[in-house]
């Protein structure tokens, strides 16, 4: 009977009355206001969030302006065409992020139609330029590219000339000094893959009648100073890029 009884005694729970001062009441309340603030702030975080996704979807989908091409002229006085077969003209901004995206994709043309066309790179240059305007990632690369030649156009004058704008503007021409296609080859800002200025220069290298001659072009003004360029930054372009 008396085990009985000192084991009821043991399992009644034991009540410890903490007083409720001051300071604990104030701290009550404090977590209380933060508690209800952490939704407030959560939904604050979810509109800048879906705010920034805008801005970038906004800025990777506005082209750069584009000109009337005029480049028949500037091919007869200052570059070369060849007359065997069609030559691609890209006009670009050494120091244009958003423009490796175009050298990717013409690298894929190149690829793909291997002695079927030639290509010449017109880079844009400033008046009183140094050598580092011929050091960039740009420059390396078309270098590098498979039957390729390369300008410096001091002063952008023949980008005027022609109506190029913008870097990453593309012109076709045929063997015959013709223009055949005017655009880019970039479906938006800094993004490679497929687009419709790329399946309209595949379609008349193949001989066929494409879908478009005429393409908008995503990149910074070629005349462009290298302090207010229009690409964001290199790392946003870098993301932009990313699938």
């Amino acid at each position: 009977m008396k085990l009985q009884q000192h084991e009821q005694r043991c399992n009644r729970p034991i009540y410890i009355d903490i007083p409720l001062d001051e300071y604990s009441y104030e701290t009550t309340l404090r977590m209380t206001s933060s508690s209800k603030l952490i939704p407030f702030l959560l939904v604050c975080w979810l509109i800048l969030c879906a705010a920034g996704f805008w801005i970038l979807w906004v800025y990777s989908n506005t082209p750069g302006t584009i000109g009337p091409p005029n480049l028949t002229p500037v091919f007869q006085t200052h570059l070369r065409v060849d007359t065997e077969k069609p030559t691609l003209v890209l006009f670009a901004h050494p120091r244009c992020p958003c423009t490796r995206a175009t050298m990717s994709e013409l690298e894929r043309l190149q690829a793909d139609f291997k002695d079927q066309v030639s290509t010449v790179i017109v880079f844009y240059e400033p008046v009183d330029s140094g050598p580092e305007w011929h050091d960039t990632d740009l420059w390396r690369r078309a270098r590098s590219m498979h039957q390729t030649t390369t300008f410096s156009d001091i002063g952008g004058e023949l980008a005027i000339t022609t109506g190029a704008t913008t870097s990453g503007q593309i012109g076709l021409m045929d063997a015959d000094g013709n223009l055949e296609f005017w655009g880019g080859i970039t479906p938006s800002r800094g993004h490679e893959g497929q687009s419709t200025g790329g399946i309209a220069i595949r379609a008349l290298l193949r001989g066929h009648e494409p879908g478009h001659r005429r393409t908008s072009v995503f990149g910074c003004s070629l005349r462009a100073n290298p302090h207010d360029m229009e690409c964001l930054s290199e790392e946003v372009c870098s993301a932009l890029t990313d699938p």
